[in-house]
């Protein structure tokens, strides 16, 4: 056998090694959590979780997002209603009457 050839052959046989450490590392994780890779039921209902997870992680930001809004509008109302306060007093103050009062 050539130099070229078994060196070839070493790499192979490490990359195989590899990839069988990888496979098996896997497979352990995931039994770890309980979930059995080569039980499709099992890998399936892993997956229908995770997408359940990331509706629920949308669905939150989605309702921060509008809970700020709201709070933006709320603050946005309040200092319009103080601004109109403020200039129906003076008005008052002043004997203003505004429009559509007696």
């Amino acid at each position: 056998m050539t130099v070229e050839r078994q060196a070839s052959a070493d790499d192979w046989r490490a990359r195989q090694i590899a990839e069988d450490a990888a496979q098996k590392a896997v497979e352990q994780t995931f039994r770890l959590l309980g979930i059995d890779l080569r039980d499709q039921g099992g890998v399936n209902a892993l997956r229908d979780d995770l997408s359940y997870v990331r509706r629920q992680r949308e669905a939150r930001e989605s309702l921060g997002a509008e809970t700020r809004k709201g709070v933006i509008a709320g603050i946005l109302q309040g200092a319009a209603w103080a601004v109109m306060g403020a200039i129906t007093a003076m008005a008052g103050y002043f004997g203003i009457v505004p429009r559509g009062h007696p």
